[in-house]
């Protein structure tokens, strides 16, 4: 009987321990588990406040690419009283004006996409999936588009050297070119950079909120044919 009761008193300590045992597993399980998902968190609210700064500076180098943009009227009905090459000299001012302003948002917008890539290089380890998204992204088509702005402002500055007399230019050709470089970035900064946010929402939070945003790849009404940035890099679409 005395036997029976140290047997019985041994495996309650036994379960007792066990029980232990089991909750504190568990705890650490959690609490690595809550670290995990904070640090998703805390890895989304730094890209997306970046990503925000990004969108602003695009916004307002958007504006300066727009064809309208260029101050080929303010130029056009400069004091046409005075002589002509005064009114040339007054035009230019205009010009300069816009090369200037020109030049400014774009070195915001490139050094506002650095930091976001940067950071997206810092933090690679908790997206591991969007690695080949990013080398695209940042090492690719940024890069490229990086050039193509710089090299477009130049041509611009080039024009007043190249002939003083701004009247004699180009300037459907001029407004083409413009247009075209618009539609190249609003297709990269704008496009593919919310492509790659949305990938990274997806990732990190849409588990954490019960919410995962659809990608542009799944849009309805879109053109018959368009690209996108996907986790395996730009997907052509065609509807």
């Amino acid at each position: 009987m005395e036997n029976s009761q140290i047997i019985f008193n041994f495996v309650n300590v036994i379960l007792i321990i066990v029980g232990w045992l089991a909750v504190f597993w568990f705890s650490l399980k959690q609490q690595k588990e809550q670290l995990k998902n904070n640090t998703k968190l805390k890895v989304y609210e730094e890209l997306y406040d970046f990503k925000k700064e990004l969108d602003e500076k695009s916004n307002n180098l958007e504006i300066l690419l727009n064809p309208f943009s260029i101050p080929f009227l303010d130029m056009e009905y400069v004091d046409r009283t005075i002589p002509s090459s005064q009114r040339n000299f007054q035009a230019l001012k205009f010009w300069n004006k816009y090369l200037r302003k020109l030049s400014e948002r774009t070195s915001a917008f490139v050094s506002a996409y650095l930091k976001l890539w940067i950071h997206c290089e810092m933090w690679i380890g908790v997206i591991p999936r969007l690695k080949k998204a990013k080398k695209e992204l940042f090492e690719i088509q940024l890069s490229q588009l990086t050039n193509t702005l710089y090299k477009h402002h130049q041509y611009l500055q080039n024009l007043q050297i190249q002939n003083y007399w701004w009247e004699k230019w180009d300037r459907e050709n001029i407004k083409r070119r413009t247009e075209k470089i618009s539609e190249e970035f609003d297709q990269i900064a704008i496009g593919y950079v919310d492509d790659f946010m949305v990938e990274i929402h997806n990732i990190l939070i849409s588990s954490l909120i019960g919410y995962k945003k659809i990608t542009r790849e799944n849009f309805k009404n879109l053109p018959k044919y368009y690209k996108v940035l996907t986790q395996d890099g730009i997907k052509e679409i065609t509807q």
